[in-house]
């Protein structure tokens, strides 16, 4: 049960950044091909929020 909630969890976090595409020019670590891979160009306004990135490090960007 655990397990599928947390793909549930996944996926929604992944639709949401989808509807958000501008926060893929805000700095943040993204999960690539076995390693983390700092994307984006602009400083967060904010550090109390992840943006751009799921919590398993998936960002649009990054594929």
């Amino acid at each position: 049960m655990r397990e599928s909630w947390d793909a549930y969890a996944e996926l929604s976090e992944r639709r949401a950044l989808l509807r958000r595409p501008w926060e893929e020019d805000i700095l943040h670590w993204s999960y690539t091909q076995g390693a983390w891979v700092l994307h984006g160009r602009t400083l967060p306004p904010d550090q109390r929020r992840r943006y751009g990135v799921t919590r398993s490090g998936w960002c649009a960007g990054s594929g």
